[in-house]
């Protein structure tokens, strides 16, 4: 092994200067050529595109086609751990998965575990005890709660929109539903919001329907994660707010197939991340701190002919007088 020298032989030297110098340069040689020899681990990422969590904005050959909390939390990862790289790849069907009949899974548990190539998955799973035979969950790096989202002030609590008679919203096959069908029975308010959407029977297939129709029909709300109800309230539903409850839906992780040796690496860099505050920085700004409203300067068109009817009717009547 070749270390280029970082000091010169001419001169006079005290003895010990030489020894110190020789030991500086041999720790630093070692440690870049350590460095050198340490290979980049690349994970490719199948993730759910999900407005919250990961946004294609291209065509999804290059990672600068994705934006979102996910893209945002890789970028630091690979920043906090230089061997860390990564390529993000659109889930298969852009779906979660569930077991197949046979053998194996579909969506993004699939590519995880079918592909040649390491994949990690990526996106809005909690429910990770449903997976433990197949897979391993990375460090959290958020916790999700149960959420009610809704528009009156005067709700402030579960049992107030039960007992106001509301209308819950569900979304079909969501981790809040599944994660409310397994925890009704330790919890009288879960049972009985558990009850109310069996009867009412209101299923929606996004978020977004249902969070539109808690803005545009009285007494209704929608059943969320306080993740993905965070980001759209601090966006295009500002006059919406969250009943949060203390109700763990669970841990927001990433997904690696059983005893992956490499899940070590990766788990140590978010750990450091969470430790020095970057997680929730990232959060932060990608869901929108706790409170804020920015719907990122969306122009809305009620808005906009507000505006010209401001304007153009005393336009109107000045003229109307001047003939």
């Amino acid at each position: 092994m070749n270390c280029p020298r970082r000091w010169r032989s001419g001169g006079t030297l005290q003895l010990w200067s030489l020894v110190v110098v020789l030991a500086a340069n041999l720790f630093t040689c070692n440690a870049d050529y350590t460095l050198k020899t340490k290979k980049q681990i690349l994970f490719n990422v199948s993730t759910i595109l999900n407005p919250a969590f990961a946004r294609l904005e291209g065509t999804g050959s290059n990672n600068s086609d994705y934006s979102g909390l996910i893209p945002e939390i890789l970028k630091a990862l690979k920043v906090k751990q230089p061997r860390i790289d990564y390529h993000i790849v659109k889930a298969t069907d852009n779906e979660i998965g569930r077991r197949k009949q046979g053998v194996g899974w579909t969506g993004l548990m699939g590519d995880v575990l079918s592909s040649p190539h390491k994949v990690i998955g990526a996106g809005p799973i909690v429910n990770i005890d449903a997976y433990n035979d197949d897979f391993d969950p990375s460090e959290p790096w958020a916790t999700a709660y149960l959420t009610l989202v809704v528009k009156s002030t005067n709700v402030t609590t579960l049992r107030h929109a039960l007992d106001g008679g509301m209308t819950v919203v569900a979304v079909t096959n969501s981790a809040e539903l599944d994660a409310l069908r397994r925890t009704a029975a330790t919890d009288a308010d879960l049972r009985r919001l558990h009850e109310k959407i069996n009867n009412t029977r209101r299923f929606v297939h996004s978020l977004e329907v249902g969070l539109e129709a808690v803005r545009t029909e009285a007494n209704t709300g929608v059943l969320a994660n306080s993740e993905e109800a965070r980001y759209h309230i601090s966006r295009r539903f500002c006059g919406l707010r969250p009943v949060n409850t203390t109700h763990r839906i669970g841990e927001f992780v990433f997904v690696f197939a059983r005893n992956d040796s490499t899940i070590g690496v990766f788990n140590d860099a978010l750990k450091a991340m969470a430790a020095d505050g970057s997680l929730d920085r990232i959060r932060d700004r990608e869901l929108g701190a706790p409170g804020s409203c920015n719907n990122g300067g969306a122009v809305r068109l009620e808005n906009v002919l507000l505006a010209f009817l401001l304007v153009a009717f005393p336009t109107f009547w000045s003229a109307q007088i001047l003939i």
